[in-house]
């Protein structure tokens, strides 16, 4: 703390008082995005501060937890992010709701983003407006085409068909064979000893510390698997 006091002073000291890095001085240093902020802003103004190692090791470490991750809960649909996906495993953990609503208050949920706007399709994105989409006429679910691999050309033909659509999901559910491919439309799970080897690398005591959503939310994976992430639905 004592050190982080001494780089806001030096920034005090180089540059105008910024209402952006009065956020920053009240944030968690620990946030990989604060960070990494912090040591843009020290670049900007050359400053070379005996703490900004430790930032470099948050933003070094954090960075690569977040490759890490990304490839052990890979394949996963087209466009799905990293925080969603986890996001999306959570809230389909055999627990019971009290803790899926402990999962919506801390992350969100799947069904609109921060700003309220409705989330849909596999990636759980909203209408991006310059995409077409489609419903399906079994779930209610809208999907961007080019998440199902449906070509644009197709948009008015499946809309105006007389035959109803199915989507990707409700196909492997009843079993039938999709129309356009195979679409990824769910997320890898790793191995369990996978999981639990990176949640307790990063335990009490880690250096540095990391506030990351990402982590957090693995830490949740790992409590909520006790029978294998195989038990996720």
């Amino acid at each position: 703390d004592e050190t982080m006091g001494l780089m806001f002073d030096a920034f005090e000291d180089h540059a105008p008082r910024d209402e952006r890095r009065e956020e920053l001085k009240a944030a968690d240093p620990a946030n990989l995005e604060v960070a990494k902020l912090l040591l843009a802003d020290a670049r900007a103004l050359h400053l070379d501060l005996g703490c900004l190692e430790h930032l470099r090791s948050i933003a070094d470490n954090g960075g690569w937890l977040l490759r890490r991750l990304d490839s052990m809960f890979h394949p996963r649909p087209r466009s799905l992010s990293l925080r969603k996906a986890l996001r999306t495993l959570l809230l389909a953990a055999p627990v019971d709701e009290n803790k899926k609503e402990l999962v919506r208050q801390r992350f969100g949920d799947n069904l609109k983003d921060e700003k309220g706007q409705e989330l849909y399709c596999v990636c759980r994105r909203g209408d991006l407006k310059t995409v077409p989409m489609v419903g399906c006429d079994f779930c209610d679910e809208w999907y961007h085409l080019s998440c199902i691999n449906i070509p644009a050309a197709k948009a008015t033909s499946i809309s105006s068909d007389d035959q109803k659509f199915r989507c990707p999901k409700c196909c492997m559910k009843e079993k039938i064979e999709y129309s356009f491919g195979s679409p990824t439309i769910t997320i890898a799970k790793p191995k369990f000893a996978e999981v639990k080897a990176l949640v307790e690398s990063y335990g009490a005591g880690s250096e540095p510390k990391l506030n990351l959503p990402e982590l957090q939310m693995l830490k949740l994976v790992f409590e909520f698997a006790r029978d294998g992430l195989e038990s996720f639905v």
